[in-house]
């Protein structure tokens, strides 16, 4: 799922890319269902911790490869950015947030960051990233998908 539709079908040959847009999405959808649920928990947490994990990172010994580029929009294959390859296998980061002022948005910036760190990235480098009014950095789904020029 997070390579779908990177290949290029006329050289198939690896590294397989990682859709940073499926990863942010996912991650985002994720923290999203993780907070929901948790609000009918008895008692209701205090923390939360998350986790982001990706296993299986080479494909015939040749590490998986992440942009610093998005690359949700329609002209993909003109991305710019820097790319590079995975460090280790597996890749995790982790979050713990307070319950009691848990943001989806938030968590999924400090998960993916988290991952975009261990790839060589800094944080000015993930995609999708923008500083809300509070001064925190988060991924949302306005950020996320591309919208039509009015």
């Amino acid at each position: 799922m997070l390579c779908w539709f990177m290949r290029n079908y006329k050289d198939m040959k690896p590294p397989l890319p990682i859709r940073n847009f499926v990863l942010a999405e996912a991650t985002l959808n994720f923290c999203n269902l993780a907070i929901d649920v948790f609000k009918f928990a008895e008692p209701r947490p205090e923390k939360l911790s998350l986790e982001l994990t990706l296993e299986d990172m080479t494909e015939n010994g040749v590490p998986c490869t992440l942009s610093s580029a998005p690359d949700n929009g329609p002209h993909y294959h003109r991305w710019k950015g820097n790319t590079r390859s995975a460090p280790s296998d597996p890749i995790s980061s982790a979050y713990l947030l307070d319950f009691a002022s848990a943001d989806a948005e938030i968590a999924a910036f400090q998960l993916v960051g988290g991952l975009y760190l261990k790839f060589g990235f800094n944080l000015d480098e993930v995609p999708y990233k923008h500083r809300g009014a509070d001064a925190e950095d988060r991924i949302s789904t306005d950020t996320l998908f591309v919208r039509p020029q009015q």
